[in-house]
């Protein structure tokens, strides 16, 4: 097994639903020591240089212990506090209680935060700060949840008639009264004083030690220097260079700053013998070398192979085993000639032949990611290619009448069986639609939207949760791979992004730029670059997406009540459903979605919708009214696939000229062995079947073989190439 099929086995498992519950401990364990490097790492850092004594080697240990103590408790803490929620919920029959929080945190705060060391005792005390604070009365009465709400019928649904998120609206942190906290800091800060000077032994450390920098060493000095001069910062311990010691009546001198200085060069130059005898190889931009293998070693032979393979073997290589690699070894096809997918080439007349994709539409694609099905085809060659097949030519004249129409009429879903080659054919549509001109808005897997491989936040403008990160990649991408348009495109109107302002006239680039710096601009950026491409009528925008069963079925981001979010609860994949419901629309454009049908059952709205328009969908024909009918989500989803989005159909198989052309194309990507005709991939060598009117290339493979591959995969697009490519005649 690879390391690609060990990758994508993982990401499946990962993705599981089943083991959701499992791995989010693991997640929060690992978020759990990250956040404690973070926060106890540069603190820890901070404080030994500013207020502790000792070489710089002790000062290191010290900041390692403090931050692995940290970073562990806070894993352990989250592991234990998620178990024992988990624990609940199952004993509960699957329903989480109101004080299962409650128990869970005692067993964590007992088992990890009991034992009294520094790091936890802040950790208490920072918690225990925030607990007695949030019984202060509030400035602002709490914000009434849903569920109370006597209008939560009217207030859950949005203007574009999508529902608001499960716990909308999420209530607000609501600062203390301002009488209130008066009060509450005069009360705190009268208390510690008092504690401080008549019963400090009941303070932190420290607490301590920071007061008594602050307000019994300011009583002392020995000099005008030491009154203004803090060099008490050098010397490693807290008001020792500012400080007189009183020792059984006399007043000790303060420690000199020169003094502290030296100590300070001395353990750093220390630190840098340590540190060139670790290594007696100066720095530099480059590895060491490594010795070569010893001869007739495994370590030799695989380096002699590896020579080879990159065409750098010396003259021993090519004899023996070299040579006999040299004999299996194909060339790398050279597929400088083949016929380039340009849009006046799109014609019946081309079904059958392969195309190369256009320089600039594949370097669009390429920018905004390919599929990984895809990108492996594509390695395989210099000059990646597909077939035109009739149903490129259908949607090819489909894009060109929704040239100068409203998405509103032209938004598709490509239907069709499993390995159908929706993939490719909407890959297609987009090389098609840069070439002609149109910005092309593609997302190869609209999963990547909802996976929660993105950081999100609630917004309470909006009601919906952000995504900022994915906004600014989705900017970047969409502005790199359609620079041309996005240069010419002005926007038509100022507009103000906080402190920013974009001016009118300014290109939608520079609009772009502006929203890739700020993960607080970052979204509003975002909806206003598609608002402007929506509303210009200057090119037609193609908005296609692949995987798009995601985008109708839970998503994996839960909401602080730990309820699962559907995507119309986040800002990209609600545009995104907006787009394809015909709520918001391009004034000149299409809509163009690809399901993955292996995955289709996860969306059983969108599985009903193909079921109606194709009976070969291999979706369920049968729609269930217990799991069904009385779930609000499926009628939403519903209502979004039934205003007016059309089914665009792809056949089961393969027709003659189709699996021609892909018996073509794979011998093109596997190259061309010495003696084999060279005859150019669109002009093969000819013969007839005598029992079928297909037509086959000599130079490919023989009849029997084409005729036992077509039939084994009963045309299928995607196995029938699979089986080509296992093909050692091809």
């Amino acid at each position: 097994m690879n390391r690609q099929a060990v990758v994508a086995y993982l990401d499946k498992l990962v993705t599981t639903p089943a083991y959701h519950d499992v791995l989010a401990i693991l997640k929060g364990a690992r978020n759990g020591f990250v956040y404690g490097a973070r926060v106890r790492g540069p603190h820890a850092l901070v404080m030994s240089l500013i207020f502790q004594s000792g070489s710089l080697r002790q000062r290191l240990a010290y900041v390692y212990r403090a931050t692995k103590q940290h970073s562990l408790n806070l894993a352990r803490f989250v592991a234990i506090y998620k178990t024992a929620l988990l624990v609940q919920k199952s004993l509960a029959g699957g329903k989480q209680r109101k004080f299962d929080t409650f128990f869970a945190g005692l067993v964590g705060g007992w088992a990890v935060f009991g034992e009294r060391n520094a790091v936890n005792e802040q950790i208490v005390l920072y918690v225990v700060s925030r607990v007695i604070t949030s019984f202060l009365p509030r400035a602002t009465p709490p914000v009434p949840s849903s569920a109370s709400s006597a209008s939560a019928p009217a207030a859950v649904s949005a203007p574009d008639g999508l529902p608001r998120p499960p716990g909308y609206p999420y209530p607000k942190p609501r600062a203390p009264h301002p009488k209130v906290f008066e009060l509450y800091s005069a009360l705190a800060w009268g208390m510690v004083m008092y504690l401080f000077r008549e019963k400090r032994d009941r303070l932190h450390g420290g607490m301590v030690s920071s007061m008594q920098y602050l307000y019994l060493d300011s009583e002392v000095w020995n000099s005008f220097k030491t009154l203004l001069w803090p060099d008490s910062f050098a010397s490693g311990k807290v008001g020792a260079g500012l400080r007189a010691v009183r020792t059984q009546g006399e007043l000790q001198p303060a420690r000199p700053l020169a003094a502290h200085i030296d100590e300070i060069m001395s353990s750093l130059n220390m630190a840098t013998q340590v540190a060139k005898t670790v290594s007696s190889r100066g720095f530099a931009s480059t590895s060491a070398v490594r010795l070569p293998p010893k001869p007739n070693s495994l370590a030799a032979m695989f380096a002699s192979r590896k020579q080879m393979a990159a065409g750098n073997s010396d003259e021993n290589a090519a004899t023996g085993s070299a040579n006999a690699l040299a004999e299996v070894t194909l060339p790398r096809p050279d597929l400088r000639d083949l016929a380039t997918l340009h849009p006046e080439t799109v014609s019946k007349s081309a079904i059958g032949t392969p195309r190369a994709y256009p320089d600039e539409a594949l370097q669009a694609l390429k920018t905004l990611s390919l599929p990984q099905s895809l990108q492996k085809l594509h390695a395989m060659t210099s000059k990646p290619a597909s077939v035109v097949r009739e149903t490129t030519v259908e949607l090819a004249r489909v894009l060109d009448q929704a040239r100068t129409e409203s998405s509103e009429s032209s938004r598709f879903i490509l239907a069709g069986p499993e390995g159908s080659g929706k993939t490719m054919l909407l890959v297609q549509a987009a090389s098609y639609a840069h070439s002609n001109g149109w910005v092309v808005l593609y997302l190869p897997s609209a999963t990547a939207t909802v996976d929660s491989s993105s950081a999100f936040s609630y917004s309470s403008d909006r009601a919906l949760f952000e995504q900022p990160g994915l906004a600014a990649d989705l900017l970047q991408r969409f502005s790199s791979a359609n620079k041309a348009a996005f240069k010419s495109l002005k926007t038509s109107r100022a507009r103000v992004f906080g402190e920013k302002e974009i001016a009118s006239g300014k290109s939608l680039e520079e609009l772009a730029k502006a929203g890739m710096s700020d993960d607080k601009l970052t979204t509003a950026v975002f909806e206003a670059v598609m608002e402007e491409l929506a509303e210009q009528k200057e090119r037609p925008v193609l908005l296609a997406i692949d995987h798009a069963q995601s985008l109708f079925s839970l998503s994996a981001y839960t909401d602080p009540s730990y309820e699962r979010l559907h995507p119309y609860h986040l800002v990209i994949p609600r545009m995104l459903l907006d787009f394809t419901a015909g709520q918001l629309n391009f004034a000149q454009g299409a809509v163009v979605l690809a399901p993955s049908s292996r995955y289709l059952a996860s969306s059983p709205p969108l599985s009903d919708f193909l079921s109606a328009n194709s009976p070969k969908s291999g979706s369920d024909p049968l729609t269930s009214v217990y799991e069904r009918g009385d779930v609000p989500e499926y009628s939403t989803y519903a209502s979004i696939l039934n205003s007016g989005v059309k089914p665009f159909l792809l056949p089961d198989r393969l027709n003659r000229k189709e699996a021609m052309g892909i018996v073509d194309l794979v011998k093109g990507w596997r190259g061309a062995r010495e003696g084999e005709s060279e005859a150019p991939l669109h002009q093969p060598t000819l013969s007839t079947h005598p029992l079928t009117s297909f037509v086959l290339p000599l130079a490919a493979v023989d009849d029997a073989s084409f005729l036992e591959r077509l039939v084994a995969t009963d045309g299928n697009p995607r196995l029938f190439m699979r089986a080509l490519s296992k093909n050692v005649a091809v």
